[in-house]
C-alpha cells in the first residue's frame, strides 16, 4: 500500500504527500507521458448482447459497491473515513472526498467499460494512479457480482480474466482537427438541461483530468486557464449524434432515475487543437462529462489531422 493512498484514504492529501509520492505540479504533457492506470478485463461467455445495454454499467457499479461493502469497515459503509490501516477498498474506491477546489469534486478513481468480442462480453474495470493498489480486491468483487447476476440480467459465465498495467499514453499528433466517437452517452448539463456543446465537453474534460490526476499526486491547476482559453477558438461539429435515454433504479433514493446523454461522432477543428492533444489523449482513457462512474462519456479517437 503506497503511503499516498493511505494518507488520502484518511482524508489527508498534503503538499508533502504529493511531492514525495508523485512530483506535485507537472505539465499536461508530462502527465500524459507518465499517466498510470491498471485494468482488469473479465470475459463473460455468450453475453455480447449486453455490451450496448445503457444500464449495464450502473448494475456493475451497484454490484461492486455491494461486494466491497461486505468486507468493509462499518465507518466506510456509512461513508465516513475508514480507520483501518491500510483502509478498506470501499473507502478508497467509493468515499466522497473534499473538492479538489471549490465546485470541483474529487472523482472516484475508476471507470467501467464493456465491449463485445465475438459472442462474448468483455467487462473492463480501470483504476487510476494509486488506487490500482486495490485492483485485486476490486476485480474479485466484480467477478462475484457477475456470477451472482447483475439485477434483471441473471448469472453470467465468467470464463477468464486478465490484468494490464499501463504507464504512459502515446502522444496524439493532431494539429488542426480530431474526430471523436462517443461510444457511451456523453452527459453535459446546464441549468438542469442536457446538452452537447463541444466546448463544454472540453471544459468538463480538463476539470475531470485535474481530478483523476489527483490520484497520482499530480496537479495541472496552473495550466487550466490557458487550456480553457484555447478552447474558445475550437470549432465543434456533431457529424452524427443521437440522444439516448434510459432509467436506473437507485437503492439510496428508492426510485427510478432518468439517465441521458449523447452518442455519435464529434469533429473538433482549430489551430488550438495541437495544444489540447494531451488533454484529449487522457480523455480517451478517463472518459468525459458527467456520470463517468456509470460508464458514460467514453470516446475513441477515430482520426486526426
Amino acid at each position: 500500500m503506497s503511503r499516498l493512498v493511505s494518507a488520502r484514504a484518511a482524508g489527508v492529501a498534503s503538499a508533502a504527500d504529493q511531492d514525495d509520492s508523485a512530483g506535485g505540479t507537472v505539465s499536461l504533457s508530462a502527465c500524459r507521458a507518465g499517466f498510470r492506470f491498471s485494468d482488469v478485463v473479465i470475459r463473460c461467455a455468450a453475453a455480447a448482447r449486453l455490451a450496448g445495454m445503457p444500464g449495464l454499467m450502473a448494475k456493475l457499479r451497484g454490484a461492486l459497491w455491494e461486494d466491497l461493502g461486505s468486507a468493509a469497515s462499518t465507518e466506510a459503509v456509512a461513508g465516513t473515513p475508514c480507520p483501518w490501516m491500510p483502509p478498506c477498498a470501499l473507502d478508497v474506491l467509493w468515499r466522497v472526498r473534499e473538492d479538489i477546489r471549490p465546485g470541483y469534486p474529487t472523482p472516484v478513481p475508476w471507470v467501467f467499460e464493456t465491449d463485445a468480442v465475438g459472442d462474448d462480453l468483455l467487462v473492463t474495470l480501470r483504476l487510476f494512479g494509486d488506487a490500482a493498489d486495490y485492483l485485486a480486491q476490486a476485480s474479485e468483487a466484480v467477478i462475484r457480482g457477475l456470477r451472482r447476476g447483475p439485477s434483471g440480467i441473471g448469472p453470467l459465465d465468467v470464463t477468464d480474466r486478465s490484468f494490464r498495467h499501463v504507464e504512459g499514453l502515446p502522444p496524439l499528433a493532431a494539429q488542426t482537427g480530431v474526430l471523436l466517437r462517443f461510444v457511451t452517452p456523453l452527459l453535459l448539463r446546464h441549468e438542469q438541461t442536457a446538452h452537447a456543446d463541444p466546448q463544454a465537453m472540453l471544459r468538463s474534460l480538463v476539470h475531470r483530468a485535474e481530478g483523476v490526476l489527483w490520484w497520482s499526486g499530480h496537479s495541472i491547476a496552473p495550466e487550466i486557464p490557458a487550456q480553457i482559453e484555447a478552447m474558445a477558438s475550437v470549432e465543434g461539429i456533431w457529424v452524427q449524434s443521437e440522444i439516448d435515454t434510459w432509467t436506473r433504479y437507485s437503492n439510496a433514493q428508492d426510485k427510478r432515475l432518468r439517465m441521458e446523454g449523447v452518442t455519435g461522432l464529434l469533429m473538433l477543428r482549430g489551430s488550438a487543437i495541437s495544444g489540447l492533444a494531451d488533454l484529449i489523449a487522457l480523455g480517451s482513457v478517463i472518459h468525459a462529462g458527467g456520470r463517468t462512474a456509470f460508464g458514460q462519456g467514453r470516446f475513441t479517437i477515430e482520426a486526426f489531422e
